[in-house]
């Protein structure tokens, strides 16, 4: 594994080489045309790809620099001059960039784009660039006209040695030849009429080799194949070990990332339990933890085997938000069908003529296409955002994870652990009403109260829920009580691969905010000084509190 003196040492180098000069623009950091010197311990023959020989040096313990050559040779590099040279047949970079690919969606079609390919044909634009084959591909991107580019090298040192090609459509292809020289791709990814010429790049040390990309919007192996293995209309049927309210389901997904002990996580998009974050610890057993149907729930494993550049079709939710309704004028809606996700309102969008934007309620399936954007009004439950991040409103961004800035652990806000309870109902729900009848209930179960979502209008007829927080509960009692992620010995030891949703040195901080306890804080979220103190149980005529909690639940009959 990687000292942090190596980490230090490479990722100031990178900088040195990379960043000085210009940002960062695409989720691999290669150089084409470039060779890096330095002397390689290490040589793969058989590389087909320079995206596989820069895998094959992230897992590589001792690789911190890699070079490909247009002979299919992969070099490894323990170390580096810091010195380039021109070398046409060559392609050099890092081990890694240190972003996720969700940082560039305005790259996302650079998964179908193909090294060492040639396009022949009747290109309505050759320009000399002066740049790399990524400002070609933005050229294709920003311009309407624009089908597929082909990006030429460099046969010499001038900056204006190159030249990018631009294809109005496939009919103007005539042929393509291979040569080291060339990087080609097309606008839109994956490609419908050349998917085979420019298929999605596939890991060879990611996920299965064997896949057949992109992923059907159909069910496979008994789900659909989404962006970090998430599943709509499906909970964790557990008791939660720590709960937060977030936003977005993606910050949910981060904070269970940060934590060894966190087998799986469930974020509630609409209805009384909106925006709460419930994280489960691993099975005991080291199974599949027990799921059940929610209609208006996410889930999501710790990990996910499937590589987030799997999905390029789906990257430009990067740039949606959730818990906003986008204001402008309606171009058409619809009711999206019943195994529809958010994303898929989203790719309707990119389908339809004259849409800039869209807004999906989770609660009645409603997918909204605007021909305008005028800014949004607060709405939870509602997912909104641009058809494509390049030329988007200012007032949308790309997504970064929480667990990515400093200190993120201060501005969490804890809630009651209670347990899930089980919605017995079909995968298919024909009402929402129905669905959330099922679901909105609060019961009591050998003596333990459980809270459940009796949202959308549905009656509670049972009981009626009050959750305090902190802040209202010092007029009250002051019934808090402290609950920690208790990490396991056997936690699952982290992954050699330092390709993260979080940079290195963000990972190493934001693990230490949130695993901090006993001393102020829940799991890494700060709680009052009586909360961090008071650990013993104490039950009360209607109400619970005591070490399961953070607040405090009551129950009203």
């Amino acid at each position: 594994m990687w000292s942090g003196q190596r980490i230090l040492a490479a990722s100031a180098l990178f900088s040195l080489l990379f960043i000085v000069s210009e940002s960062v623009d695409d989720p691999f950091c290669m150089e084409v045309g470039w060779r890096l010197r330095g002397e390689e311990y290490r040589t793969i023959q058989g590389i087909d790809d320079p995206r596989d020989c820069q895998q094959e040096c992230q897992y590589d313990d001792f690789c911190l620099y890699f070079r490909y050559r247009g002979s299919r040779q992969c070099e490894l590099l323990f170390e580096t001059t810091g010195e380039w040279e021109f070398s046409i047949t060559t392609v050099s970079g890092p081990k890694t960039c240190y972003l996720p690919p969700s940082d560039f969606p305005e790259m996302a079609n650079s998964a179908c784009k193909v090294v060492g390919l040639q396009i022949e044909g009747d290109d309505y634009e050759s320009v000399r660039n002066g740049e790399d084959n990524t400002a070609c591909q933005m050229m294709c991107n920003r311009d309407p006209r624009c089908a597929y580019w082909s990006w030429e090298a460099p046969t010499s040192l001038s900056e204006q040695d190159q030249r990018c090609h631009l294809y109005d459509s496939a009919a103007a292809i005539s042929g393509y030849d291979t040569s080291i020289r060339y990087v080609s791709g097309p606008k839109k990814c994956p490609s419908v009429e050349l998917s085979r010429r420019f298929p999605v790049w596939r890991s060879r040390k990611m996920g299965d080799y064997f896949r057949e990309l992109p992923w059907p919007k159909e069910p496979v192996n008994g789900r659909r194949h989404l962006p970090h293995c998430v599943e709509w209309r499906k909970q964790i049927s557990e008791t939660p070990a720590a709960a937060y309210r977030v936003a977005d389901w993606r910050d949910c997904k981060s904070l269970c990332a940060m934590l060894p002990a966190c087998g799986g996580w469930n974020w509630h998009a609409a209805g009384t339990l909106a925006e709460r974050c419930d994280l489960f610890p691993t099975s005991p057993t080291g199974g599949a933890l027990a799921t059940a149907v929610s209609p208006l729930t996410v889930t999501g494993p710790r990990e996910c085997e499937d590589p987030l550049f799997d999905f390029p079709e789906y990257s430009q939710v990067a740039c949606a938000k959730w818990g906003v309704r986008t204001q402008g004028t309606v171009l058409t809606s619809m009711t999206m069908q019943p195994t529809a996700v958010p994303e898929d309102c989203m790719t309707t969008c990119q389908e339809t003529a004259g849409c800039v934007s869209y807004t999906f309620s989770v609660a009645n399936r409603q997918c909204a296409l605007l021909s305008t954007d005028e800014g949004y009004e607060s709405e939870p439950g509602v997912l909104s955002g641009p058809a494509m991040c390049l030329g988007r409103p200012e007032h949308y961004e790309v997504h970064m994870a929480m667990t990515r800035s400093y200190g993120f652990a201060s501005s969490l806000e804890p809630l009651p652990l209670v347990p899930v309870v089980p919605v017995a109902s079909p995968s298919y729900m024909p009402t929402l009403t129905a669905a959330r009848a099922a679901q909105g209930r609060v019961e009591e179960e050998e003596g333990e109260t459980i809270l459940t979502d009796c949202g959308v209008g549905v009656p509670c007829e049972e009981a009626e829920i009050e959750v305090m927080t902190e802040e209202a509960a010092d007029d009250g009692g002051k019934e808090e009580s402290v609950d920690t992620m208790e990490e396991t010995a056997t936690s699952s030891a982290s992954s050699s691969v330092p390709v993260a949703e979080t940079d290195t040195e963000t990972q190493e901080e934001g693990e230490a905010e949130i695993e901090k306890s006993q001393s102020g804080t829940v799991s890494g979220v700060p709680v009052s000084e009586s909360s961090s103190q008071r650990q013993e149980e104490e039950v009360g005529e209607g109400t619970m509190s005591g070490r399961g909690t953070v607040g405090s639940l009551r129950t009203r009959r």
